[in-house]
């Protein structure tokens, strides 16, 4: 154990890209597959519209069972006695309205003869206006009616971006709405920058849910990946790929595999893995797998993690190649930082444990940055975690030591319980190597009310634009 000033770590003996699978500490390495067991009334919840679309690899369209009472309904037909309900209020609508315009008129009449008679007292006195003083109506005090912010308080957010072969590079942000809605902003650095709020085509999505959001390289273009939690705390995905989806998104395929999370679980994502937590406070994995009739694994990690913890997947190798090594970064029921080995098909193993913030339950977001010249293809990690001030703070990992990183007026102020999500260069075997440039290198967190985007140039913070939105 090695001890700095306020920093206590837990450092493996070698470089964290290097683990013996000998020295896992997972209570158990059992795999369950999905579909797992769900009540019934759950997925009855989640199926109430005429057709649920399970995406599959083949696209297969699978009808639920709704009776023709409520696909009436959701094919926006009006329920027994609504229609008559419209017609009494459209009767009231009119009577009122004309025995309002009937006043109106009266009112407009007298108005208008006691103005007449005014400028006709007063047109021989020319009015002198006074700097600064309002002389037409256009200069009254506005109105203090606030319309409703679009941002739920406090939301979940989650980003995602890859670089461009011309160096370039794209990312979204994704986060929720007052109504509940889920909305992105998409960001790219050839000069374009921020474009419009895009809706995501969803519903029945859980309030102030967790988000997660991944790119898969594979595909060409590449395809954005969205996970989220509906209202009966099943994992719910949506898909997005230029010129093949539809811009607001197409149902994702594990929605065809109910996996029930904690109604507090947070999601995080990197490509082909999604973490989450279960109702009783475990920590799973689910890979991708492709195959039906279970494309993806739900498999228990044997891990027990403070409710709601945050959770960040890492890639630990800049060439990302199989098993696809990576760390699972969360907070244990004590609150202490740990990270958690990764390999693809394996429960894998617990790499280190990092002491920066006791048992305060804070969010915290994690990103990665490829080691210069390091034979190992090892990545540099960087945690930001919100201290009980709620300001922000970082450590980070560059192949020695887990260090406290200097504090930073840019990180301060942020809102109390913020969300925090940060940008991982999107990589893949064989496709696309993790850049050692830290030009990606941005954490977003709400300040103010407000979306704020900070970036990391490898030694300090800066305050980069703000996420617009309506």
């Amino acid at each position: 154990m090695a001890h700095q000033p306020g920093l206590e770590v837990l450092v493996p003996p070698s470089d964290p890209e290097i683990i013996s699978k000998n020295h896992s500490t997972s209570r158990n390495t059992y795999t369950d597959l999905a579909p797992e067991v769900v009540p019934v009334e759950l997925l009855h919840h989640q199926s109430h519209r005429p057709e649920a679309i399970l995406a599959r690899k083949d696209h297969e369209k699978v009808s639920a069972i709704v009776t023709s009472e409520e696909s009436s309904y959701a094919l926006g037909n009006p329920a027994p006695g609504y229609s008559k309900y419209l017609h009494g209020r459209h009767r009231r609508l009119l009577t009122l309205s004309g025995i309002g315009i009937f006043i109106l008129i009266i009112v407009a009449a007298v108005v208008g003869g006691v103005v007449g008679s005014k400028r006709n007292d007063t047109s021989s006195v020319s009015p002198t206006a006074t700097p600064g003083t309002p002389t037409s109506s256009a200069s009254l005090p506005k109105s203090t009616v606030t319309p409703p912010r679009p941002l739920q308080s406090n939301s979940g957010l989650a980003v995602a971006g890859w670089r461009t072969q011309d160096e370039f590079f794209n990312l979204r942000i994704f986060y929720q709405d007052q109504d509940d809605g889920l909305k992105f902003s998409e960001y790219k650095s050839d000069g374009a920058g921020w474009g419009g709020t895009t809706k995501v085509d969803r519903e029945d999505i859980l309030s102030n849910t967790t988000l997660g959001a991944t790119v898969i390289f594979e595909m060409n273009p590449p395809q954005y990946e969205l996970f989220f939690l509906n209202t009966s705390s099943l994992v719910t995905g949506n898909n997005f790929r230029d010129r093949v989806t539809k811009i607001t998104g197409d149902v994702d395929s594990i929605d065809g595999y109910p996996i029930l999370a904690h109604s507090k679980s947070r999601l995080s994502t990197f490509w082909p893995y999604v973490a989450l937590q279960k109702p009783n406070e475990t920590l799973h994995i689910v890979n991708w797998v492709g195959i039906d009739p279970t494309a993806w694994q739900n498999q228990t990690l044997g891990i027990d993690a403070l409710e709601g913890s945050s959770l960040a997947i890492l890639p630990l190798s800049s060439s990302y190649q199989a098993p696809y090594h990576t760390a699972l970064v969360y907070r244990r029921p004590d609150g202490v930082l740990s990270l958690h080995s990764l390999e693809y098909g394996s429960a894998g193993s617990e790499l280190l444990t990092v002491d920066v913030g006791g048992s305060y339950p804070s969010s915290f977001g994690s990103f990665a940055v490829a080691r210069e010249n390091d034979p190992n293809n090892g990545t540099n990690i960087y945690i930001l975690y919100q201290t009980e001030s709620n300001d922000l703070e970082y450590v980070y990992y560059r192949g020695d030591s887990w260090k406290r990183g200097p504090s930073s007026d840019v990180l301060k102020n942020a809102d109390p319980a913020t969300d925090i999500t940060c940008l991982t260069e999107s990589i893949w075997d064989g496709l696309a190597v993790m850049s050692p440039k830290y030009d990606m290198s941005r954490c977003f967190f709400y300040s103010g009310g407000r979306i704020k985007q900070v970036h990391f140039n490898g030694t300090s913070w800066t305050e980069a634009e703000t996420v617009p939105y309506p």
